[in-house]
């Protein structure tokens, strides 16, 4: 107790001193001096929330079955009258209560009322229920007083007490707990109060909580774990849905090196390889009637251009029946055949009747070129003697296509003669790249020489890496190479698909400012959706007329993205792994691949059927999707 007390809880009165079991109602009463309040509210609340090891719980102590918790343990408050004897309530809580629990110091020693609790409590008969906590002071320091050493236990505790409240001159030896630093420590004393009120061995109980601790440790530490992995978890799920978080791109790469995703998924090589056979057999009708309907029906002029096109989508296309094929290849005898001895066989090839109808184009005869390649790759398509004739068309071709590069340095133009002939176009040189590639596949080469082809192929490759441009955050090629516009996004795609193909298949050397600019292209299209619209490339070009004079002609060319970044995809994929790049990078070319090919390309259909698209478009994309995946 106190000079303190009263608890604000009913106090059972000593004619309820106990259960109608016969349990005492408190476990304990705390006798304290109002100095030492503080500790004796921290002893109250230690005993209350302490939860009893279950293998304990069930215990009979004093007449009770010990609870999984000391409750209720009663500690007065209020202040005692300034004389007299104890209040009638603090007596009745004294004889309810199953122990008594003395808070020991000098000032509780100094304490009348704390003297007389415990005498009241002995004079029950239960000395052996009182039990001392030591926080401040000396026990039994008056039987040999010393400087600085102050008692710590008051006179009834120290001494035995009669039934009549005489307190005796024999010793009363408790066993205290020792709160003091250096000693038990607070925790341990307050465990050794516990072990007391239900009446087992120190030690026992002290096993037993560090056993507990150990276990509440490992669950707090699995606890802790599960959080911590679960905050992980969602953080990285964050970066997998490309939401733009911290070390986004580094976890991204990790999940893509060990196959695990849930917001990036990745088509597998056979669905790729359905959706393409799926969009190519969507497109095969209408190209193999254009292909092979008459130049009235059609409405289309007879040019390199459309017969390249349309002839040469099919021709790559691997699904294409032989049937349909061979109704495909008069188109090109056609286009060679002349029928005067003013015109030389090939003129077509250059013929100014196409969508510009301005001047003669070198798409005209580069596509020409990819659609015999493509003829020449089937061998069973053709006997010997078209063999032959191909071959002869092949040589017309190539030296048609020599007027639009004439000076051999691995730069081509838009447009024969040329006022300034070093003014090479990057799509042109571009679009070469990747006939010059065709041929070389077929195993062809040019004008019959084979070590000429792969010249050309290396000098167009280092020609378009030397003209690659990287500043200011954009990367890519400009229009021409006095153009100082921004570079443009749509040559870009179709020149790195012609430079990955050039790496995989030729084994160009490729510059690993362009290799990783074209990666981190390719890798972003999983981005990237249909655009409706395809933009128009208008450029200037200067030529020379019949009369020795120049005149500026406005020419323009439309980049269609989806069949380049389609063939770009399935040539970076190869490249990457001469170099050895990351599996995290080949799993992230292949979510691009995929995102094209069975969401952009089925957008791009579902529009050009409904806005009936031009087929020479829809003949591009067809040529790209012949290659994949």
């Amino acid at each position: 107790m106190m000079e303190d007390i009263t608890d604000t809880r009913a106090l059972p009165t000593p004619a309820a001193t106990a259960s109608p079991d016969g349990a005492f109602h408190y476990w304990a009463f705390i006798s304290y001096s109002r100095h030492d309040a503080e500790a004796a509210k921290k002893l109250h609340s230690f005993l209350e929330t302490y939860r009893i090891p279950a293998a304990l719980v069930g215990r009979s102590v004093a007449g009770r079955k010990v609870p999984s918790r000391l409750m209720p343990i009663f500690r007065d408050r209020d202040e005692l009258p300034g004389a007299g004897d104890l209040p009638a309530k603090l007596r009745g809580a004294l004889e309810a209560s199953g122990a008594l629990i003395v808070i020991c110091s000098p000032q509780a020693a100094a304490s009348r009322w704390v003297d007389q609790e415990i005498r009241e409590f002995k004079m029950m008969g239960r000395d052996a229920r009182v039990f001392p906590l030591i926080i401040d002071g000396e026990p039994n320091a008056g039987d040999n007083p010393k400087p600085g050493l102050a008692e710590c236990f008051p006179r009834s505790l120290r001494f035995e007490v009669t039934p009549d409240g005489t307190i005796t001159e024999r010793r009363s030896e408790p066993l205290a707990a020792d709160a003091r630093p250096g000693m038990e420590g607070w925790t341990d004393a307050c465990l050794k109060l516990a072990a007391g009120l239900i009446d087992v061995g120190f030690d026992d109980l002290k096993r037993r909580e560090r056993s507990r601790q150990v276990r509440r440790r490992l669950i707090n530490a699995s606890i802790g774990l599960c959080t911590y992995l679960t905050l992980m978890f969602g953080y990285f799920a964050l970066a997998d849905a490309e939401l733009s978080v911290p070390g986004a791109d580094a976890i991204r790469g990790k999940l893509d090196e060990y196959r695990w995703t849930l917001f990036r998924p990745v088509l597998s090589n056979d669905a790729m390889r359905r959706a393409a056979a799926e969009a190519r057999s969507r497109l095969r009708p209408g190209l193999l009637h254009v292909a092979t309907a008459e130049a009235s029906e059609s409405n289309r002029p007879l040019t390199g251009w459309s017969v390249g096109q349309f002839a040469g989508a099919l021709l790559r296309d691997p699904d294409s029946a032989p049937d349909d094929l061979q109704k495909v290849i008069p188109r090109f005898d056609r286009l060679f055949r002349s029928d005067s001895a003013d015109r030389p066989e090939g003129y077509l090839l250059l013929g100014k009747s196409d969508d510009t109808g301005t001047v003669a184009r070198a798409e005209a005869v580069l596509w020409t070129l990819m659609g015999l390649a493509n003829a020449r790759a089937r061998p069973a398509l053709l006997d010997e003697a078209r063999k032959a004739t191909f071959d002869r068309y092949l040589e017309v071709a190539q030296r048609v296509a020599e007027l639009f590069a004439p000076l051999g340095d691995g730069g081509w133009n838009a447009v024969p003669d040329q006022a300034d002939p070093a003014k090479h176009f990057s799509y042109t040189s571009g679009l070469a790249l990747h006939m010059l590639l065709e041929l070389r596949a077929a195993n062809l080469g040019w004008l019959g020489s084979r070590d000429r082809l792969d010249r050309m192929i290396a000098d167009t490759s280092a020609w378009l890496a030397r003209t690659f441009v990287q500043k200011g955050g954009h990367f890519g090629w400009r229009r021409s190479l006095d153009d100082d516009k921004p570079p443009d996004s749509g040559i870009a795609l179709m020149i790195f698909s012609a430079l990955g193909r050039a790496c995989a298949d030729a084994r160009a050397s490729m510059p690993e400012s362009i290799r990783h600019a074209a990666l981190a292209s390719q890798i972003e299209l999983r981005r990237r959706r249909y655009d409706t619209a395809d933009p128009d490339i208008r450029f200037d070009v200067h030529v020379r007329d019949d009369a020795g004079g120049q005149s500026m002609l406005v020419t323009s060319t439309r980049v269609i993205w989806l069949p380049w970044a389609i063939e770009g995809l399935v040539h970076w994929k190869r490249c990457a792994l001469r170099y050895d790049h990351q599996p995290a990078t080949l799993r992230a070319l292949d979510r691009s691949l995929g995102h094209l090919l069975s969401d952009v390309t089925s957008e791009m259909l579902d529009a050009a059927a409904a806005e009936q698209k031009r087929l020479w478009v829809l003949a591009e994309l067809a040529y790209g999707l012949g290659r994949a995946p």
